[in-house]
């Protein structure tokens, strides 16, 4: 027994002891979010100040809600309600009980705030709602399954997270005669809800998902409908109620673009306001919308169709089922090699092929497509139930929203005169004179869209394109407001990359010719037969510098200038794509899916990188770089403060003194401090850098898996359906406030990515389907959050349109397309909004990764556009493809390696080229931070307003509950060997023969 007692004690002791490294080992490789979750935060600010923030931040989520609405439909004027005749209503709909506040994934709102639904709105308002009907959907099914912050997207399937709830109108089991009856007598005003949400890591499906039955079982599919079409529960409820209600209001609570074509086939629905997802506090504006408190003023920021198919892009996009799209000899390729798929509610699942997706519509996104077809007369022979040609398929053109006021609009003045002639330097303000010719007070919306030259066979040019936009205050009947909007000749440019005109030249060009400005009310109408000046080029205007950088431009991704040899229209890896063409719309539309082709063997030797890559990447020529040279430069105080030497860096990235600081810090320190940028970045000591946290959540500061969160806002689809700059300036400063008082020095967000089509699972993070409004509300958004001191990390580089399969999928486009829609919204928020934070995405541009793209990041960003700040790649889930090695030299900062930590430099570390990447890398993440201390300090110093960091330090206590873990196991070890010491030299021998027995 005494062998026995010894070996259990000593397997206690080795227990012990090892479980107390697994915890050590454990907290330091999760230090990131340990970081995150365990800190503790000094706020130099009171309950009261902090209330007084979070007001600010309520009472902007509901102006944007309020002013970013659509009302997309007010038949004979049944909208606004009145508050004595409709003082109670009916609201159908089982979405009305299961209000949607936000999409899912990272650009989620966490629902940890108060958070008001549409019917707490109503009757907060003072409206009374029918508990009856409410009380039976809630019976029906109580909570909308799998839309949690535990599961949500990220963890389920489509076909578990994109059902359609909705009882049947003819189940007497839900819809009983007297409840029925009872909601007749109760009210003849009824509001239908239809919601829908999508989100993170799944597009929204194109064939239906529903069940009527109790509880939400028995799920059904619908192939001749999408998840955006109504579902025929839904369109059965939409119809017993239009024909049975003195007024029927439809409210569209959705993450997407819902197919309002029902508004033309049910003809007795009254009227329809879009309010998008409405965050916390959003709804409460909708009652003052509904009942005429306020005009909605939103317009829509995509195109509206009848039929999704009439999208050119409809069938490379959003590919759930893998029928199309796959490389027919991926096998053993990345990431059909094994590799599981993250992220689908399913464990151990591997990817089923090698994926890829075509732009094969080109430039015509949206409706740069619908407005160039009707110009071109494809819509011809359309006659239907809708209408005859451009009618039959457009239901609402972009920029399209209703008021209850009508507007007159004049251009009354120009800086030059109409008719005159041009030069790339000039600029052009437009003053537009408004003037509220109803009887309610009300905003209106300016749009200035500019009609290029175009000449059949040349560079591809759409018919419109927004250039220009703003919007007045509230007008009172009969008053009048100048709307000034400055328009720059250089912008007018296309991207000519093949010398389709044949001129010689290849780059920016504005071709010779008359360019007309017309201010519309819409993408499709003019404001009146002569709302539109025009300019003269008089000759083919090359741009072969970038006209805000200077710097050279080319091309820099065909196969003779891309940095893989890869041309990323596909041209000469044999993907044979045709893309659309104005020059033959009929016979380059995309009818049918493309067929699955094989990749050549240029692509399959790039599919991973390798150290050959990386040795042969090695430059002999690059000079050595010094490491840990004491120079005394520090660029805090002792108080953790950026100094006057931190603060000139930040104001100059190309300050001499940027040398002497970079010489200072050791290879290990820039190494750790670019290998682990999982929301936080590491600090480096030797020049007093501290070590900074970032939030995730473009829609609320922190709502993604991070215990500091501020408000939760309408989404981003909704602020820029404001049409309002300065609101966008508004929410960029708060939210960058928000971040600060939570402890974050940056923010992942916002998101400038397009709608390139409605079915996008991530669309209710991005803007618009146009990439001007995209790029200017986020350049306004990234403008605010910097004014205040708050970097942001701007998503997500680059044509990141696609959530299905998007882990290692190759995407492929025309040079023309990737320049004019896709990179124009990052290179507007560089030039306007002084952006100097970008992530970048989980796909392939062509053949590479995109944070491992040279062409693109050292290319264009660097050399070509003047970028001077960080970029940081995507959760790495799988870091043999997102690779560091390779991110790094392509000229990425800093690697989300993951919550672990473990990131690793694996190739050619001891190369002077290597070396010189890894310095460049530091560089820029510490010109982002100390650029951010800049600008708050020239906002204190000479800005609108004077903002303080209320975040004076952030110190966390996890080391120390470990260290004090570690002494206490210690102590306890300590103590139970001293007293097992003492015990066995006190005992004395028994003498023979007096053994216990």
């Amino acid at each position: 027994m005494k062998k026995t007692g010894k070996i259990v004690s000593l397997s206690c002791i080795a227990a012990i002891a090892a479980a107390t490294v697994a915890i050590n080992v454990i907290a330091i490789n999760n230090k990131a979010l340990l970081n995150q979750w365990a800190s503790i935060t000094k706020v130099d600010a009171s309950d009261e100040a902090k209330g007084e923030l979070f007001s600010q931040g309520q009472n902007l989520a509901e102006q944007i809600e309020a002013e970013g609405a659509v009302l997309a439909e007010n038949k004979s004027d049944a909208l606004p309600l009145s508050k004595t005749d409709n003082a109670k209503v009916n609201v159908f709909g089982w979405s009305s009980t299961q209000w949607i506040y936000s999409g899912s994934g990272s650009g989620r709102t966490n629902g940890e705030n108060d958070q008001t639904d549409l019917i707490a709105a109503l009757n907060d308002y003072g409206i009374q709602t029918n508990t009856e009907l409410t009380s039976m959907y809630s019976s029906f099914l109580s909570s909308r399954p799998f839309n949690n912050n535990s599961q949500g997207t990220l963890n389920s399937t489509d076909q578990e997270f994109n059902v359609l709830y909705e009882p049947s109108i003819d189940n007497a089991n839900f819809y009983s005669d007297t409840l029925l009856s009872d909601a007749k007598s109760f009210s003849d005003t009824a509001l239908v809800v239809l919601g829908r949400v999508t989100g993170e890591s799944t597009d929204a499906p194109k064939e239906q998902y529903y069940s009527n039955t109790k509880g939400g079982t028995n799920h059904k599919t619908d192939t001749s409908r999408t998840y955006l079409d109504i579902s025929q529960d839904e369109e059965d409820l939409l119809e017993y109620v239009a024909a049975n209600y003195d007024k029927t209001i439809v409210i569209v609570n959705s993450t997407s673009q819902l197919n309002l074509d029902f508004l033309k086939t049910i003809p007795d629905i009254d009227a329809c306001l879009d309010v998008g997802t409405t965050g916390d506090v959003g709804a409460k504006v909708i009652p003052e919308l509904l009942y005429g408190d306020v005009s909605p003023s939103g317009r829509f920021t995509d195109t509206y169709a009848y039929d999704f198919k009439s999208n050119p892009g409809y069938y490379d996009a959003a590919d759930i089922d893998g029928k199309w799209g796959r490389y027919k000899n991926g096998t053993g390729l990345y990431p059909n090699d094994g590799t599981t798929q993250g992220n689908i509610g399913q464990s151990g699942v591997e990817y089923p092929g090698v994926s890829y997706t075509d732009y094969r519509e080109d430039i015509y996104v949206g409706y740069k497509w619908y407005e160039t077809a009707d110009a071109e007369n494809y819509f011809d022979n359309v006659s239907n139930d809708y209408g005859t040609g451009y009618d039959g398929v457009v239901e609402f053109p972009f920029g399209y929203g209703l008021s209850y006021s009508t507007f007159d609009q004049k251009i009354t003045g120009l800086t030059k005169a109409d008719g005159s002639t041009v030069g790339e330097n000039d600029n052009i303000t437009v003053t537009v004179t408004v003037t509220n010719t109803g009887k309610v007070k009300a905003s209106d919306v300016v749009q200035l869209y500019l009609t290029a030259p175009y000449t059949k066979g040349g560079i591809e040019k759409s018919y419109v394109s927004l250039v220009g936009y703003g919007k007045t205050l509230d007008l009172e009947p009969g008053k009048s407001e100048d709307v000034k909007i400055d328009l720059a000749v250089s912008d007018w440019a296309s991207y000519d990359a093949d010398d389709k005109n044949s001129n010689g030249f290849k780059g920016y060009e504005i071709e010779a010719g008359d360019y007309q400005i017309k201010l519309m009310k819409n993408a499709h109408e003019l404001y009146d037969n002569d709302s539109y000046v025009t300019y003269k080029v008089a000759s083919d205007i090359e741009q072969s510098t970038d006209p805000v950088s200077g710097n050279e431009v080319h091309n820099e991704f065909d196969a003779e200038n891309s940095s893989d040899g890869i041309a990323i229209d596909g041209s000469n890896t044999d993907q044979d794509i045709t893309y659309l063409s104005r020059s033959d719309f009929k016979g380059t539309f995309a009818s049918e899916p493309s067929a699955n082709r094989t990749m050549s063997t240029d692509l399959k030797n790039l599919n991973l990188y390798t150290s050959k890559m990386a040795n042969d990447a090695i430059d002999d020529n690059d000079e050595p770089v010094t490491f840990g040279q004491d120079n005394g430069l520090k660029i805090t105080d002792s108080n953790g403060e950026v100094n006057d030497l931190g603060l000139e860096l930040g104001s100059d990235f190309n300050d001499s003194k940027w040398d002497n600081l970079l010489d200072e810090i050791s290879k290990s320190e820039m190494e750790n401090y670019t290998l682990h940028g999982y929301v936080h970045t590491e600090a480096i000591d030797s020049i007093g850098l501290p070590s900074t946290s970032e939030a995730d959540g473009p829609t609320q500061v922190g709502s993604f898996n991070l215990p500091k969160y501020g408000i939760g806002y309408p989404q981003a689809t909704v602020l820029a359906r404001t049409f309002d700059k300065d609101l966008a300036y508004k929410y960029g400063k708060q939210l960058g406030k928000e971040a600060n008082y939570c402890g974050y020095q940056g923010w992942y967000a916002p998101a400038v990515n397009l709608h390139r089509s409605p079915f996008g699972g991530r669309n209710y993070e991005y803007y618009s389907e146009d990439s001007y409004i995209t790029g200017l509300t986020g350049a306004y958004v990234v403008r605010g959050s910097l004014n205040v001191g708050t970097f942001v990390y701007l998503k997500h580089l680059i044509v990141y349109e696609q959530e299905t399969y998007r882990d290692g999928m190759y995407t492929w486009l025309t040079e023309q397309n990737l320049r004019e829609n896709y990179l124009k919204p990052f290179k507007m928020a560089i030039d306007i909004g002084g952006l100097t934070g970008i992530m970048t995405s989980y796909n392939r541009l062509g053949a590479t990764w995109a944070s491992g793209d040279a062409s693109l990041i050292q290319g264009v960003l660097y050399d070509e556009w003047g970028y001077k700040g960080s970029i940081l790649t995507d959760y790495s889930d799988h870091q043999e493809y997102m690779n560091m090695d390779q991110a790094l030299r392509a000229g990425t900062t800093l690697w989300m390696d993951g919550y672990t930590n473990n990131g690793t430099y694996k190739y050619e570390t001891s190369s002077n080229t290597f070396d010189k990447y890894l310095r460049n890398a530091t560089k820029r993440n510490i010109y982002t931070y100390l650029n951010a201390a800049y600008e708050l300090d020239y906002t204190n110093k000479n800005g609108d307003e004077q903002f303080s960091s209320v975040h004076s330090s952030s110190t966390p206590y996890w080391p120390y509950v470990l260290a004090g873990f570690d002494v206490l196991v210690a102590a306890g070890l300590g103590t139970w060997i001293y007293f097992a010491l003492r015990n066995k030299k006190e005992r004395k021998p028994l003498e023979k023969g007096n053994e216990k027995k």
